[in-house]
């Protein structure tokens, strides 16, 4: 997700796991994730019950992550910097 909002680390490598400092503020919105691909997959025709729980917790992921500040190392110092966060809901464009 963060490659495709175009935020890298300073020497423009991509993150990993390990990158981010407090992984409990990413913890509900993955469990959201996961049961709306989870019931996605489930779901064979428009309407039924596993399609309306999709669309329950995508609407969770989309409230959780326009609510939530990710904290990254992106200097790879270990330490979280105060400008070391990137709102979950806007990206960083960049001209190249």
């Amino acid at each position: 997700w963060l490659d495709e909002q175009g935020i890298y680390k300073s020497d423009e490598s991509l993150y990993v796991a390990a990158d981010i400092i407090n992984s409990q503020q990413v913890k509900q919105l993955s469990i959201y994730k996961v049961l709306e691909i989870i019931f996605e997959g489930n779901s064979n025709i428009a309407g039924d019950i596993f399609s309306i729980k999709r669309d329950k917790y995508r609407a969770l992921v989309v409230e959780k992550s326009n609510r939530s500040y990710l904290r990254l190392d992106y200097d790879g110092d270990g330490i979280q910097d105060v400008s070391e966060r990137v709102n979950m809901a806007s990206g960083t464009l960049t001209r190249g």
